[in-house]
Formats: C-alpha cells, sequence, structure tokens
C-alpha cells in the first residue's frame, strides 16, 4: 500500500525555525562570534542561530546552545529570547520522543507569547502541539489544539495560516478514515493555496487528496490528483517538492500492475503498468538523492526492489531493497526495516534461497513485535502522560483560581483603604472648611464689638466733656468766696 506523506506533519514543527538560516558550514563562525559578542541580546541570537544550525547534525548541541539561551534570556528578561529558546527545547525534546516534555516547552511558550499577545506565534505553537498529539496518534488531543490555532488564523484573516490548519485537521480525518471530513478540509486547503498562489500548499493538498482516494482503492481518482500535483511540480519548477508525488504514482502503478498480473491475460498490460512504475520510481530516487530526503529515498528504493521483484529482475531486486534496510536502520524506521525484511524473504523464497528467506522472515517478526511492543509501550506513556499531564494542569488551574482570588482580595484591600483615606480626607476637608468658617464669624464679631466700643467711647467722651462744659460755665457764674467777703466787708465799713 501507499506510503502517503503528510507534509504538514513536519511543515508545522520546522516553520518557526525559518527566521534562523544558519547553515551547519557556519558554526564555527557562529562560535567565533559568540566568544567575542558583549552586548548580552545579541550573545542570545548567536546561542539560538548554533542551537538551530546543529538541528539534524548534533541534536545535543541543539540541547545545550537553546538551553544556554533561556538561562541568559531569563536573567535580563528577553523576552524575544525566552520564546525562541522555548521553541527550540520543545523541538529537540520531540525529536529525542520525550513528548511530554516537548508539549510542557510548548506551553511555557505560549504562556511567554500572551505577555506581548503575539498572535501569529500562538497560532503556530498551538498547531504544533497538535502535531506532537497527532504523531502519538492522539487524534482528539490533536484536533483541539489545530482547532484552536485555527480559530486564531481565522481572526487575523490569515489564509495560509488557515489552509495550514485546515490541512492538519484533513490529516486527522484521513487518519480516522473519516473521508468526507478530511476531504472537506484538503478542498478548503487546496482552494486557499489556489489564492495565495502557493504551489507548496496546492502540492500538498493534492497529494493529500490522491492519498485519501487511494486509501478508499479508487486508483484512478489518486492517479488524478497526483497527476494534478506533478503538473505545478513541472510547471513552477519545484522538482525538488517532486520525490514524494513521483514516488506515490508509481507505487500506484505498481499496485494495478500486480493487480493485473494475476491473470495470464492481464500480465501483458501488467509489463506496461510496470514500466510507469519504473519511471516514476527512478525520477522519485533522483530527486530524493538531490534533496538529501533520506525517508523518500528509503521508501523508493525498497518499492523500486518489490517492482523488480515482480519482474523477476532478482539481482536488482536484491541491490535495491538492501539499499532501502541500510537507509531505513539509520533512520531508525521499524515500520520500514519490517517491509524490507519481508520482501528480501519473499525475494529467496522465489530464489529458492530458503536459508536467506528464513533468516529475514525471522528478522521481519523481530521486527513486527518489537513495533507491537514498541507500540504498547507508547500508548502505557501515554495514558501516564496524559495522567500527569491533567494532573499539572489541574494544578495550574487550581495555582491560577489562588492566584486570582488574592489578587481579587488585594484588590478589595486596597479599594477600601483608598476609599477610607477619601473619606478621612474629605471629613478633613469639611472639619477645616467649619474652623474656617467660625473663625470668620469670631473675626466678624470681634470687628463688631470693637465697633460697638469704639462707638461708647466716643459716647462717653461726648458726656465727660459735655459735664467739664457744664462745670466752666458754672465756676464762671458763681463769685467766689473771697469776693463776697470783700463785698460784705466794704458793706460794713460803710455802714
Amino acid at each position: 500500500m501507499i506510503k502517503a506523506t503528510h507534509n504538514y506533519f513536519f511543515y508545522l514543527i520546522f516553520f518557526s525555525l525559518s527566521f534562523f538560516n544558519a547553515q551547519v558550514e557556519q558554526i564555527d563562525s557562529l562560535q567565533k562570534k559568540l566568544k567575542i559578542e558583549t552586548i548580552d541580546t545579541s550573545k542570545i541570537k548567536l546561542q539560538l542561530f548554533i542551537s538551530n544550525a546543529y538541528f539534524g547534525v548534533q541534536v545535543d548541541s541543539v540541547y545545550k546552545y537553546a538551553s544556554l539561551a533561556l538561562t541568559f534570556s531569563n536573567k535580563i528578561n528577553y523576552a524575544f529570547g525566552k520564546v525562541k529558546a522555548f521553541d527550540f527545547l520543545a523541538q529537540y525534546y520531540w525529536s529525542t520522543g520525550d513528548y511530554e516534555t516537548s508539549i510542557e516547552h510548548m506551553h511555557q511558550k505560549l504562556a511567554a507569547l500572551e505577555k506581548y499577545n503575539n498572535k501569529n506565534e500562538m497560532a503556530l505553537t498551538l498547531g504544533n502541539i497538535g502535531l506532537v498529539y497527532h504523531s502519538q496518534s492522539e487524534y482528539e488531543k490533536a484536533l483541539e489544539y489545530y482547532f484552536k490555532a485555527l480559530k486564531i488564523e481565522e481572526d487575523l484573516a490569515d489564509k495560509e495560516g488557515i489552509a495550514r490548519n485546515l490541512g492538519n485537521i484533513g490529516s486527522v480525518y484521513l487518519a480516522k478514515q473519516e473521508w468526507n471530513k478530511a476531504l472537506t478540509n484538503f478542498n478548503k486547503t487546496y482552494q486557499l493555496a489556489k489564492e495565495l498562489n502557493d504551489q507548496r500548499l496546492q502540492i500538498t493538498a493534492l497529494n493529500n487528496i490522491g492519498a485519501l482516494y487511494f486509501e478508499k482503492y479508487q486508483f484512478q481518482k489518486s492517479l488524478d490528483f497526483y497527476t494534478q500535483s506533478l503538473a505545478i511540480i513541472e510547471k513552477h519548477g519545484a522538482k525538488s517538492l517532486g520525490s514524494t508525488t513521483y514516488m506515490n504514482i508509481g507505487n500506484i502503478y505498481l499496485y494495478i500492475g500486480d493487480s493485473l498480473k494475476k491473470t495470464s491475460e492481464g500480465q501483458l498490460e501488467a509489463n506496461k503498468y510496470y514500466s510507469k512504475a519504473l519511471q516514476f520510481f527512478t525520477q522519485s530516487l533522483r530527486l530524493a538523492n538531490e534533496s538529501g530526503d533520506i525517508n523518500v529515498l528509503a521508501n523508493s528504493l525498497g518499492y523500486l526492489g518489490e517492482l523488480y521483484i515482480s519482474l523477476k529482475l532478482y539481482p536488482k531486486a536484491e541491490e535495491n531493497l538492501k539499499q532501502s534496510l541500510v537507509h531505513a536502520n539509520t533512520i531508525g524506521d521499524l515500520g520500514l526495516i519490517k517491509l524490507q525484511h519481508l520482501a528480501l524473504s519473499r525475494l529467496y523464497t522465489d530464489t529458492k534461497k530458503f536459508d536467506l528467506a528464513l533468516i529475514h522472515y525471522k528478522k521481519f517478526i523481530s521486527a513486527r513485535d518489537s513495533i507491537f511492543n514498541e507500540a504498547n509501550t507508547k500508548k502505557a506513556v501515554r495514558l501516564e502522560m496524559n495522567f500527569e499531564f491533567d494532573k499539572k494542569e489541574a494544578a495550574t488551574k487550581l495555582y491560577q483560581e489562588k492566584k486570582e482570588a488574592i489578587a481579587a482580595s488585594e484588590s478589595k484591600r486596597q479599594q477600601i483603604i483608598i476609599w477610607s483615606v477619601c473619606g478621612i480626607l474629605v471629613l478633613g476637608l469639611a472639619f477645616s472648611v467649619f474652623v474656617y468658617r467660625s473663625f470668620l464669624q469670631k473675626q466678624k464679631a470681634n470687628e463688631e464689638i470693637l465697633k460697638q466700643k469704639d462707638v461708647i467711647e466716643e459716647k462717653q467722651k461726648e458726656i465727660l466733656d459735655s459735664i467739664y462744659y457744664a462745670k466752666r460755665i458754672q465756676t464762671a457764674l458763681l463769685p467766689s468766696e473771697k469776693y463776697i467777703d470783700r463785698s460784705l466787708e466794704k458793706l460794713s465799713n460803710k455802714t
């Protein structure tokens, strides 16, 4: 069956890395600059550049430099540095399979983003959380975060973001075999991609629709959509995006050819499809080698090996299957390892090399059991992770509610203090007005008393002056005693 690669799975996870374009060969140069840099924010940016450059090269160094950037960003409270450091650390933990810690760091990134309300980056981060859950087949959780991201993108009227999230939502429904919902979302993605003239999104949407119809065994419809995708690739010279499309088309022709070969009448027709399959697998291999896409390279080699088995070209089949197995072991893809051992077992059975056939069949069983055990382990880990994560969310919610209650209580206390102070000020002002008014009244009464005193004093003065005047008159009219005595004496002498 076709291995449909949904490009959305990795497009969002690594989207935030597009801010930094540091290449592997630049690491030494960046480290030299870091040693002499003195400005804190510039140091942090260099640490992030170096961390990004180590992705796909040396994963431990990704962690080392992102952690340094986070430490320094916390020290100087550098929001941008914290956001990017959390982002890189989340991707580091995701790449190492520590999904719980990856999600924790993405939530920390969200908290940092909320402080300066960066909606675009918040939507990307929510989408990335959805991708982590998606990669673990936690479909309901994945949908929850995809829809949260979609809501923000719709509020921002960001058509590219809307298209990406619709594609991711469609991929979940495809995995759940909810065909109608998946198709609706893929069609919306394609229409938006056309409006935006975004060839990458158009190719991805068409590939997803092709994968959907292949899952439903509607091979001609599947081929129609892959062919449309291929037309865009060839028209715009975007052949680096076409390795998956060429591989998927080749696999359709291989599948149809194997179906036709079952009857003697169909053998000739089957060879026509095998010829087409060979053409497309060869092209897919060339493009995968050019782009360095090991996953597509390993799958294309495996499909090519199976094609050569169908054509009974066993030496070529063995060569391609072994190369595919080497790449599968390199990337640790147990599913692909299992398939290649099964194909090699079939090859050696057809060529009567039964000892080798048995060896590879046993390895196929071992890989299958490892996948089963790993799946069970991952399921147990997921259950534990979900339990712990729910506990942490509950604790966080309780802490937040407590924090809000304390804040509300503090706010109420502050309000009481403010109103009390205002009341005291008002009473003080009223008392001051009362005192001032009493003072004015007293002052006015004193002025009246002084006026009355002046009037009384004036009256007293007038009375005294009158008395003195009358006394003077009386004194002037009455003769003195000496005058009377002299007059009496004169009288008496005359007599």
